[in-house]
């Protein structure tokens, strides 16, 4: 896990890292940086990090099924 407490406060490293998967997923799925789905991807990031989700595997894996047609209809 990184930081102190990933419930209430994002250290350098734990930004370091969303921005990795954040980029990774935006290269993937040509997700522009500006966009809506950007804003909502990087916010599904914080959340899923927040709730205790900390490995960038893991939060590739969930951020990329969240852009997934099924969840989209569902969600």
């Amino acid at each position: 896990m990184f930081g102190q407490d990933s419930s209430q406060i994002l250290y350098p490293e734990d930004i370091d890292r969303l921005c990795a998967v954040f980029e990774a997923v935006c290269d993937r799925y040509r997700i522009l940086p500006d966009p809506e789905a950007a804003l909502d991807l990087a916010a599904d990031l914080v959340r899923l990090f927040q709730s205790g989700m900390t490995g960038e595997t893991a939060l590739r894996i969930a951020a990329e099924a969240r852009l997934t047609e099924p969840y989209r209809l569902a969600g």
